[in-house]
């Protein structure tokens, strides 16, 4: 009888071990240095579900961790029109990188 509960407590395992979860595959894709930490996030968006468009206005407020003169937020697929810094009512330099969205800094 014992013979009988090892094989099929082996039979048991060598399942698990053929259906195991796996990994997902693909590029590796490395964490960003942490250069700031956002405190809020605010969006006002409006859609337009004929066109199937996504407008609107994202509002961060971040606090840096360090000295900087730009940073880079991920911005997949989008299509930014402006880059404004809050409190002194100014533009900002912008450019897109690939997935990025770059904003460069005033400096003082």
């Amino acid at each position: 009888m014992k013979e009988y509960f090892y094989l099929i407590g082996a039979f048991v395992i060598s399942l698990n071990c053929a259906f195991a979860q796996k990994l997902p595959t693909g590029a590796y894709h490395a964490n960003r240095e942490r250069q700031y930490d956002i405190l809020h996030y605010k969006a006002e968006l409006a859609f337009d579900f004929e066109q199937r468009i996504v407008f609107g206005k994202a509002t961060i407020r971040l606090a840096p961790l360090r000295q900087l003169e730009r940073f880079a937020l991920d911005a997949v697929k989008l299509n930014v029109k402006s880059v404004t810094q809050a409190e002194a009512n100014t533009s900002l330099a912008f450019r897109s990188a690939g997935d990025s969205l770059i904003i460069i800094l005033p400096q003082i």
